[in-house]
C-alpha cells in the first residue's frame, strides 16, 4: 500500500508543480510610477501626497545625529557603531558611509516623487482644474525646495544636485551661494503657485 502512494506522489505532485503558471500582477497597494506619470488620478494623487510626506521623514533622525554631533549639539556614545564617536566626533568624516548616504539618498527619494507626481499631473487631462493643479505644483515645489535645503544643509560647501529631474541626464553641482539662490527661486515660484 505504502509503495502506491509513493508511486502515485511523485506523479500527482510533478502536475501540480508544472500546471502552474505565475503572472505578474498589479500592484494594488500604491501606484506605480508608470501609472503616476501617464497621468494621475484623484485617488492616486492622494496617495502619492501620502508617500512624499512618509519620505520626508526617511533617515531624518540619521541626519539629525550626523548634524548635531558635528555642532557639538550632543555626544553620542553608541557602543555597537563606534563610528558615531570615533568619526563624527574627530571630524574624520567617510564619504561613503550610513551618516552620509542615507539621509541624502532619502532626500533624492522625496524629490523624485514630488517630480512624479509633478509630471502627472501635467499628463492628466480633464481631471483637474486649473487652480487645483497650480496648487498642487506649489505644494511640492515647496517640498522640493526644503528637501533640497536638507541636503544642502548636510553637504554645505561640497554643494548639490538641484535638476534631478530626469535621471538619466542629471544636472551638474551646484556651489552653496548657487544652491541657496536656486531653492530661494523654488520657494517663491511656490509661494505664488499657492
Amino acid at each position: 500500500m505504502k509503495l502506491i502512494h509513493k508511486i502515485l506522489f511523485l506523479p500527482v505532485v510533478c502536475l501540480m508543480t508544472l500546471s502552474c503558471e505565475l503572472e505578474d500582477g498589479e500592484n494594488l497597494n500604491r501606484p506605480t510610477a508608470e501609472s503616476i506619470q501617464d497621468g494621475i488620478s484623484r485617488g492616486e494623487l492622494e496617495q502619492a501626497i501620502t508617500g512624499v510626506l512618509s519620505d520626508m521623514r526617511l533617515k531624518i533622525g540619521t541626519q539629525v545625529d550626523g548634524q548635531s554631533l558635528a555642532g557639538r549639539e550632543y555626544y553620542r556614545f553608541q557602543s555597537s557603531d563606534p563610528r558615531w564617536s570615533s568619526d563624527v566626533m574627530t571630524g574624520n568624516l567617510d564619504n561613503n558611509t550610513f551618516y552620509t548616504t542615507s539621509p541624502y539618498s532619502a532626500r533624492y527619494t522625496a524629490i523624485k516623487d514630488a517630480n512624479l507626481i509633478i509630471q502627472g499631473i501635467g499628463n492628466s487631462e480633464g481631471i483637474f482644474t486649473g487652480a487645483e493643479i497650480t496648487v498642487s505644483k506649489g505644494f511640492l515645489n515647496t517640498i522640493k525646495a526644503h528637501e533640497l535645503l536638507m541636503v544642502l544643509n548636510q553637504q554645505y560647501q561640497n554643494g548639490i544636485r538641484v535638476d534631478v529631474s530626469d535621471p538619466d541626464n542629471l544636472g551638474p553641482f551646484l556651489g552653496y551661494d548657487e544652491a541657496i539662490a536656486f531653492i530661494s527661486n523654488l520657494l517663491g515660484e511656490a509661494a505664488t503657485q499657492l
